[in-house]
């Protein structure tokens, strides 16, 4: 249960810093959020790219 809770704690988190950098961006230009969300997806897709390639040996 302890696992779970940890998870929850550190996806909370991490939601949560999203979001706040994302109404930060939001406030100066839609184009920013856009742009913000497309890099950190990029980012998301080439470190799970990695780990896969890692793992896979």
């Amino acid at each position: 249960a302890y696992a779970y809770g940890l998870y929850g704690l550190v996806f909370g988190g991490a939601w949560t810093v999203g979001n706040v950098i994302m109404g930060a961006l939001y406030e100066l230009s839609v184009t920013y959020v856009v742009t913000y969300a497309v890099l950190i997806e990029a980012l998301a897709l080439a470190t799970m790219a990695a780990f896969v390639a890692r793992f896979r040996k």
